[in-house]
C-alpha cells in the first residue's frame, strides 16, 4: 500500500472503531494475564504493564469519540484557515467604513 494512501486512510481514523479494538485487546491481555499470573510471573508482569499503557490509549480513543459526537464531520480535519478577524470587523465596522476619518 503507498504512503500517500495509508496516510489518508490515518487521516480517517474512527475513534468508535479503534476505541472497540483496543478494548478487545485488552480483554484478550486479561485472559492472558491469569494464565500466566503463577507460572510465569515476569511474563504476567509485563503483560500487567501493557495492559495499563493499554488503558490510557482507551481513554484517549473514548475521548476523541466523545469530541466527534459533539463535532460530527469534523474527524481528522483541521479547521480552515479563515479570515475570522477580517469578517469581524467588517460585521462591527471598521474605523474606515464607519466615519472614524
Amino acid at each position: 500500500m503507498a504512503f500517500a494512501q495509508q496516510s489518508s486512510q490515518l487521516q480517517q481514523a474512527n475513534p468508535q472503531m479503534i476505541t472497540e479494538q483496543l478494548t478487545k485487546v485488552k480483554e484478550l491481555l486479561s485472559v492472558l494475564f491469569v494464565q500466566t499470573a503463577t507460572a510465569l510471573p515476569n511474563v504476567s508482569d509485563k503483560i500487567s504493564a501493557t495492559m495499563k499503557a493499554l488503558s490510557g490509549a482507551i481513554k484517549e480513543s473514548q475521548q476523541a469519540q466523545n469530541v466527534q459526537q459533539v463535532m460530527p464531520g469534523q474527524q481528522g480535519a483541521t479547521p480552515p484557515v479563515g479570515f475570522s478577524l477580517a469578517s469581524q470587523s467588517q460585521q462591527q465596522g471598521s474605523p474606515m467604513t464607519s466615519g472614524g476619518m
